[in-house]
């Protein structure tokens, strides 16, 4: 029997002693020394047992450490792809960027070019609206460098009051006019109806078309000076 306890008191020791010559088994030495076997066996129980709870406490934040650790990872592993998401989208946004940086390019030549060719146009139609009004000013002008014919008219006869025509009236409106002040000026000094013909015109008729030629004379100039 006491052989049993002995040996039961051996293999507990021995468990003891193993892990307090690891963490210095002086401690325990001197918890046991000058004590009676029951005694000792009673302080190394209660070692064995502080030994095991620190254990467990050791082993639950070893477990709450690697799921730490874990959790860390798995962050790290999504911040990583996210990083990789954001480098991906960056990369589509600065090609982006380049696709509109070449389209604004485009679009400001293309701008460029039609500002050019409505320059182009709007001289072109300048220059076309330009001829257009030289042409119709030499028209006029070959239309006023002309006497109107009721100009022609030197008087009427005194029993149909028919027109009489001139056959020697200038055809130019300067020449004529010029003829009908030479005219008025000779009826004012003699008060003579004849002038350089006989019959001439009638001193009245010939007034009425002194201010109709200078008239048309005045707008013949301002348009001759539009054709040329």
């Amino acid at each position: 029997m006491k052989k049993n306890i002995k040996l039961v008191i051996g293999i507990v020791i021995g468990l003891i002693l193993l892990p307090t010559i690891a963490f210095g088994g002086t401690f325990v030495s001197s918890l046991i020394e000058g004590k009676s076997v029951d005694e000792s066996v009673k302080i190394l129980a209660n070692q064995i047992d502080l030994l095991f709870g620190r254990m467990d406490v050791v082993e639950n934040e070893t477990a709450k450490i690697k799921q730490d650790t874990e959790a860390i990872s798995q962050e790290n592993n999504s911040i990583k792809e996210d990083i990789v998401i954001i480098q991906d989208n960056s990369k589509d946004l600065e090609v982006k960027n380049e696709q509109i940086d070449i389209k604004n390019q485009e679009l400001e030549i293309k701008s460029i070019e039609l500002s050019e060719k409505l320059i182009q146009n709007q001289l072109a139609l300048e220059e076309s609206q330009k001829n257009l009004l030289k042409e119709e000013a030499c028209r006029k002008a070959n239309e006023l460098k002309f006497a109107p014919p009721e100009t022609k008219v030197m008087g009427y006869t005194e029993t149909s009051n028919m027109p009489i025509n001139s056959k020697f009236a200038p055809n130019t409106t300067e020449d004529l006019l010029i003829y009908l002040k030479g005219y008025m000026n000779n009826y004012k000094e003699t008060g003579s109806f004849y002038y350089l013909h006989n019959p001439d015109y009638n001193p009245t008729l010939a007034q009425e078309y002194i201010v109709i030629l200078e008239e048309r004379m005045s707008d013949y100039l301002i348009q001759k000076d539009m054709c040329y």
